[in-house]
């Protein structure tokens, strides 16, 4: 696990700074089967990390809850393809995140354009690994809503028609009804025009 004898230390308003930064994003080389230039961002609404090559195509994300591990140097089996000596990225700006539930861990592999950014995102994702396994219940169902939210809208806009719910209930373990049912539920919570917000989506949760 990365380590920082500041982290300890660290004022709220640096924690602050260094989350905006993470949520901003910064472009990366992404190390799988070829190194590639993406940008890598924490989406903190769904506390996710994010890998993208355009600003509307998400090539990955990751659940800051399933991060098992936050490696530092080029200690990955994704970086010993690279040995060619084509890669200039130095040991000390380099890290890979071992994530997933399962036995065998999935692996982001990462080479930072600069040791204070690589620095900057090993302290993040550990401080941000830390919040979100000491997140409060109605926290972490928040950012779960709004994760099954995006899924179904791509666009990322905070509604959801009437048929994209439908399509979402069997993940919230509720059996969808007919969808006259379901208009007139959300008629009752006062829905216009057959959009929820996410305020009232989670509501109806």
């Amino acid at each position: 696990m990365a380590h920082s004898g500041q982290q300890g230390e660290m004022t709220e308003y640096k924690k602050i700074l260094i989350k905006r930064d993470l949520e901003m994003g910064v472009v990366m080389t992404v190390f799988r089967q070829k190194a590639e230039r993406l940008t890598v961002q924490v989406i903190m609404e769904t506390r996710q990390v994010a890998w993208t090559r355009t600003a509307d195509r998400t090539d990955g994300v990751l659940d800051l809850f399933e991060i098992r591990e936050i490696r530092r140097g080029r200690n990955s089996k994704d970086f010993e393809r690279f040995k060619d000596g084509k890669d200039k990225h130095g040991e000390n700006t380099c890290f890979t995140i071992f994530y997933g539930s399962q036995f065998v861990l999935n692996t982001l592999s990462l080479g930072a354009d600069s040791v204070e950014d690589a620095e900057k995102w090993l302290i993040g994702l550990e401080m941000l690994q830390k919040e979100t396994l000491a997140a409060p219940t109605p926290v972490l169902i928040e950012s779960w809503l709004r994760k099954q939210m995006y899924s179904v809208n791509q666009t990322k806009t905070n509604s959801l028609s009437v048929k994209q719910l439908k399509s979402l209930l069997p993940m919230l373990n509720y059996k969808a009804p007919c969808t006259r049912v379901l208009k007139d539920k959300l008629q009752e919570m006062g829905v216009k025009k057959d959009r929820l917000d996410f305020e009232q989506f989670h509501k109806f949760y």
